[in-house]
């Protein structure tokens, strides 16, 4: 009896181990993906700043348009998200936390 239970016991450790694992690389995946979208977005910023905008004042007319279209773009990512069936999350890392985290930031 003693040995049928250690013997559970490992199969149980052994099954806690490949699911830290599986959980380290989603994690690792995830980082991947954000900082995929976080480049694309940091790089669509600086190009969009380049677009000569001026405004009157100081006030920095460039930037709260960037951050308004960012937000904006947050908004429909989420409605397509929450639309559509089998959206994969992956995907909606890249672009809502990435992409528009790097476009807004």
């Amino acid at each position: 009896m003693i040995t049928v239970c250690k013997k559970s016991q490992n199969i149980l450790n052994q099954i806690k181990t490949i699911q830290n694992e599986v959980t380290a690389m989603e994690v690792l995946y995830n980082c991947l993906f954000v900082g995929i979208g976080g480049a694309i977005g940091s790089v669509t910023r600086y190009l969009t700043g380049l677009i000569p905008i001026k405004s009157q004042n100081s006030f920095p007319l460039t930037t709260l348009i960037i951050n308004v279209l960012g937000a904006f773009c947050i908004g429909i990512i989420v409605a397509i998200a929450g639309r559509a069936k089998g959206f994969d999350p992956k995907l909606l890392l890249l672009l809502k936390v990435g992409f528009c985290g790097g476009f807004t930031t």
